[in-house]
């Protein structure tokens, strides 16, 4: 991907990895390449990609949600609609008190792992 040129101002970019079509780690890691042509390869991550059937009840949810897998140690975040992270744990304990969130819209991710090697 192309980059923003020489800013002193710090810039985000993301990638979307439309290849993945299985479970297993894939690693990545990016090469900066300078305007005099010299590169810099980045620390490798491994991203891990596990197929697993998660149920998240209920879907209107009071005070407590439920989140049942065959793997108690996934990782779960709660991130609001702005993309703020509001809460992080695993799936062990299966139920969570959310009784301190607002009424909304919540968007529960359930077994991402992002590991630096």
């Amino acid at each position: 991907m192309k980059g923003n040129g020489s800013t002193p101002i710090a810039r985000d970019y993301y990638f979307v990895d439309n290849k993945i079509a299985k479970e297993g780690i894939y690693y990545y890691r990016l090469n900066q390449v300078d305007n005099n042509g010299s590169s810099t390869y980045s620390t490798v991550l491994s991203v891990e990609m596990a197929s697993a059937k998660v149920k998240v009840y209920p879907t209107f949810i009071n005070n407590r949600v439920n989140i049942l897998s065959a793997n108690d140690q996934l990782p779960v975040t709660v991130i609001d609609m702005t993309g703020r992270v509001l809460r992080e744990f695993t799936t062990t304990p299966n139920s969570v008190d959310v009784s301190d969130f607002g009424a909304g819209v919540y968007i529960v991710r359930v077994g991402m792992k992002l590991r630096g090697l």
